[in-house]
């Protein structure tokens, strides 16, 4: 949000775009969810948001409570869905100002992208999933969406 504001002073005023990098780990009820072994059915995690300072602190969704990648997949969402509102946020904000209120904010899904998010969760979905399916994902989806899936 700083980076944001501080870029604002610079931006152009009738052509200037702010763009967020999102996911659909943001929503908790996207059946695509389910793929990364239910991270979401776990009853202890009812919500993506249960306070900003439990989230900031990291005390939500600790890999001590529970091992493995849906600790961090509930994190990363949680951290997509803090994106997800700063957008909203900072798009009303700007369209209230009238000399701001040509440049757009938006956000971008990726879609399926290898990373290297599942290095810690063994050897399945660490190297095979990563170094191997995810690749070819990506080349798939580009094929059949080449503007990423609407």
């Amino acid at each position: 949000m700083l980076l944001s504001l501080l870029l604002l002073q610079s931006m152009d005023a009738q052509d200037g775009r702010i763009l967020f990098v999102s996911s659909w780990s943001h929503d908790i009820e996207d059946a695509r969810n389910d793929i990364i072994m239910g991270a979401y059915k776990d009853t202890r995690y009812p919500t993506l948001f249960p306070g900003a300072g439990v989230l900031a602190k990291g005390q939500w969704s600790r890999p001590e409570d529970d091992p493995g990648i849906n600790s961090g997949f509930r994190r990363y969402g949680a951290s997509k869905l803090c994106a997800m509102m700063l957008c909203e946020e900072l798009a009303n904000r700007i369209a209230k100002d009238p000399k701001l209120n040509n440049i757009s904010v938006v956000s971008l899904s990726s879609g399926t992208i290898p990373t290297s998010f599942g290095r810690r969760a063994g050897f399945l979905i660490g190297i095979v999933a990563t170094r191997a399916i995810m690749p070819m994902l990506s080349e798939i989806s580009v094929r059949f969406s080449p503007n990423g899936m609407l």
